[in-house]
């Protein structure tokens, strides 16, 4: 164990001192109009990062709070690790939304008015509240046939027990499917509006969505009419899961040929 905590308290204040002015220094560097909002994720894991290290050394150093108190120091390196793994993650996410801001890789390029916004939020908000209905039908069917055997079983304070913890369970499962589509829906409201379009990137009102890494790709582009006039792009990918489909519906205002631009992105998915 360290013996000198003097030596320790200005490093700790130094790397708190260096992940602000990083931060900064990133910010004042980015003169895009749009803000790089991975970049500024990217750099939030840098900073959580940093702290994290204070209580992963603390328990090293003696006359503290923490001296000795190894499962923290644990916890701490971990949190470190994990902080360090997303934050390279979203880096590489930054430059790829870069592609998009610089106009290097970009294809289109619109902003939402407010009655599109309005739409387009709606329409997200649905089909996702849809999901979590679905989700929460299956949850409950599944609640019930494991619950079925048990009632066979159990008795007294066992069986208060066990439906006790299935209900709590399940009343936290069923506030999250309903907490979460409204969350998402506030903050499509505030969103920035802008959609840009690339051959494997696309940023929408705040969110960035990208297809070029290993067995993922564009699946299926096309114009539609409902639920609004636009453009439906589905891309898949594939993780220990198996392989995975995610829809995007995007409305374009009148000026834009929908047709067109399903063609054109459909031919560079396929090059």
């Amino acid at each position: 164990m360290l013996n000198r905590t003097s030596d320790f308290f200005p490093c700790s204040l130094y790397f708190f001192i260096f992940a602000k002015k990083y931060i900064m220094l990133t910010k004042k560097g980015n003169n895009f109009q749009l803000e790089n909002s991975q970049k500024k994720t990217a750099n939030t894991f840098w900073f959580l990062a940093l702290v994290f290290v204070l209580p992963t050394l603390l328990p090293h150093f003696e006359k503290n709070p923490l001296t000795g108190i190894w499962g923290i120091s644990f916890l701490g390196f971990f949190f470190t690790i994990s902080c360090v793994a997303i934050a390279f993650i979203f880096k590489k996410r930054a430059k790829k939304m870069n592609h998009l801001i610089d106009g290097s890789k970009l294809l289109f390029e619109w902003k939402l008015d407010d009655d599109l916004h309005k739409q387009y939020v709606t329409q997200l908000w649905r089909s996702r509240k849809g999901e979590s209905k679905l989700q929460i039908r299956v949850i409950s069917i599944f609640f019930v046939i494991v619950s079925i055997p048990f009632l066979f079983i159990l008795e007294g304070k066992e069986m208060m027990t066990f439906l006790s913890i299935f209900l709590g369970i399940w009343f936290i499962i069923a506030v999250s499917a309903n907490f979460f589509p409204w969350y998402y829906k506030m903050k499509n409201l505030k969103g920035d509006k802008q959609i840009l379009i690339g051959k494997n990137y696309a940023y929408i009102n705040g969110y960035f969505h990208n297809w070029d890494f290993p067995l993922s790709g564009m699946e299926k582009i096309k114009a539609i009419q409902k639920p609004f006039v636009g453009i439906e792009l589905i891309y898949y990918y594939t993780d220990r899961t198996l392989k995975h489909s995610h829809k995007l519906q995007i409305p374009t205002p009148k000026n834009l040929d929908n047709k067109e631009i399903a063609e054109k992105l459909l031919q560079l998915s396929k090059k």
